[in-house]
């Protein structure tokens, strides 16, 4: 654990460039709204008119809205943009602890990249990000490789996940239903170069940690949340995410931004190591570890409004044994990090020792420490 400092350096750099926003380009952009939505699963991304890639740069549509969460999930180093693009007219419900309510027609993307030189994928390299461009924004795509794009579309009986996997030529993504794998070669921020398989899941896979609630089973997007948005602005300098979002009118309710629940930003080294802590659990694990999730019956339960120290692990015995538990016997053995089930798991790369189970095939090491 402790060569993760220069690493949560690099990831801190990263989030802090990951969006900066230019004067207007004047770069062609699409000009055709998004609705009405496609009645099916397009073979291929630009059908649905939110994102295309035009000679060097990733276009957005005019309505599609960057925004980032506070502390994101960890996926192999992988860096995010997410866009949300909501119906004419429509607005987004506030809710204080859960998902916003998105109306029907509400599109969310996420499209994973790397920085790549020379067809190495490059950990702690700071992203240019997006820039402003005329009728919306465009991303730079110089230097970068487009691996992934997932889709949360909201229809009439549900909100439905796809992927779409990007081309060689980063010219179009395609729809891959089955998911795919994409071998690649990660260099470390120290220069250590490791081979790994990119894991673009399948739908059932989607469903694995969309479907939140074990009860109706039904997908929900993760990260739109008060807690997740309630950070600076993308998009306005300076400005709060959730009041951005308020005065354009992508949500709406009786809500004041100050007394709004707020996770920190997990790479701030001036925030509270537990508060770090907490959103880094609750954002990558809470989803399944909560009372309702996938993973209740465990009794650890990751929810960032959690207080029972034994749910959260401390002192908790595990409800399984087996070569998860690495032979430790406490979730969390307070004082002892390296005699814990959780970081044992977490600081594993190993099918059935790994959690979380989906995501990842490498050990985000900063998280670990």
């Amino acid at each position: 654990m402790k060569s993760g400092v220069l690493e949560y350096l690099g990831r801190a750099a990263i989030a802090a460039a990951a969006f900066v926003f230019l004067a207007a380009c004047g770069k062609e952009q699409p000009t055709a709204s998004i609705y009405p939505l496609p009645p099916d699963k397009p073979q291929t991304l630009s059908d649905w008119g939110i994102l295309s890639a035009q000679k060097s740069s990733l276009n957005f549509a005019p309505g599609a809205t960057p925004y980032e969460l506070a502390t994101p999930l960890f996926s192999d180093y992988a860096l995010k943009l997410r866009t949300v693009t909501l119906p004419d007219g429509a607005t987004a419900r506030y809710e204080e602890t859960k998902t916003f309510g998105f109306p029907v027609g509400s599109v969310i993307t996420k499209t994973f990249y790397y920085p790549e030189k020379d067809g190495v994928f490059l950990q702690g390299v700071a992203a240019t990000g997006v820039r402003d461009a005329r009728g919306g924004f465009e991303f730079d795509m110089t230097g970068y490789r487009l691996i992934e794009t997932r889709l949360l579309v909201h229809r009439d009986q549900g909100w439905e996940a796809m992927s779409y996997i990007w081309d060689a030529d980063q010219k179009e993504a395609f729809l891959k239903r089955t998911g795919a794998i994409i071998p690649a070669t990660l260099q470390r921020a120290d220069g250590r170069r490791e081979e790994f398989a990119y894991l673009a899941p399948n739908e059932n896979q989607c469903a694995g940690c969309h479907a939140t609630d074990t009860t109706t089973r039904a997908i929900h997007p993760i990260g739109p949340k008060a807690r997740h948005l309630n950070t600076l602005s993308p998009i306005v300098a300076g400005a709060n995410q959730l009041d951005h979002w308020r005065e354009t009118a992508l949500v709406s309710g009786d809500f004041d931004v100050a007394d709004a629940p707020k996770n920190a930003v997990w790479t701030n080294p001036a925030a509270p190591l537990a508060e770090r802590a907490r959103a880094y659990l609750d954002i990558n694990c809470a989803h399944c570890h909560k009372a309702d999730g996938s993973a209740s019956n465990s009794g650890l339960w990751l929810d960032w409004t959690e207080q029972s120290p034994v749910k959260l692990g401390i002192g908790k015995h595990p409800t399984a044994a087996g070569r998860g538990s690495g032979e430790y016997i406490y979730v969390i053995a307070a004082g002892a990090p390296d005699e814990s089930i959780l970081v044992h798991r977490m600081a594993s790369s190993e099918p059935g020792v790994a959690m979380p189970e989906l995501g990842r095939t490498r050990v985000d090491s900063a998280g670990v420490d």
